[in-house]
């Protein structure tokens, strides 16, 4: 398990964008000003699940 902290400018409601638009279901919360994606490696997730983590983020990190 791992908590990356995310840009400063990451959207509040990233947990919600991320699985309404994207079907992708991860913790996101705050941790002081900053927001961290908490990223847990399961036998059930599979290379795929982190690939669309990752351009699910991509896409949201950059959406005004």
């Amino acid at each position: 398990m791992a908590a990356l902290p995310l840009p400063a400018s990451a959207p509040r409601d990233l947990e919600n964008r991320l699985y309404e638009h994207h079907r992708v279901r991860v913790p996101v919360f705050p941790f002081g000003e900053r927001l961290l994606v908490r990223v847990s490696a399961q036998r059930y997730n599979s290379l795929a699940d982190y690939e669309a983590l990752a351009a699910a983020l991509a896409i949201e990190l950059t959406r005004t």
